[in-house]
């Protein structure tokens, strides 16, 4: 019982250890989506998807951000001047810290 207790407080350090890089990883995912389908949604000459439920699927996937506010007046900076957000840049407004991973992912 021992050796599963070692196991599993290795694995929780592990978790702790990587939770910046996993932070990155999703933030990166959902935002190069979202770039995605605003990029198509702009080609069909539609109207570019709205941030409100972006930024809430990332409150329900756990990424509790103090940078939600800066991200949605990036994005309706993009609505307003009609441009296309570059997903790069919408992760380093969301995780400023970011700059250190953006090399390596």
């Amino acid at each position: 019982m021992s050796e599963l207790r070692a196991i599993r407080s290795r694995v929780n350090a592990l978790r702790r250890k990587m939770v910046l890089a996993l932070a990155f990883v999703r933030v990166r995912r959902m935002a190069d989506d979202y770039c995605h389908r605003w990029f198509v949604n702009t080609s069909n000459h539609e109207l570019p998807p709205d941030p409100h439920p972006f930024l809430q699927r990332m409150g329900q996937a756990g990424l509790r951000l103090p940078s939600f506010a800066a991200a949605r007046n990036f994005l309706d900076g993009c609505r307003r001047s009609n441009t296309d957000p570059e997903p790069q840049r919408l992760i380093r407004i969301l995780l400023p810290w970011s700059r250190n991973y953006g090399a390596a992912f």
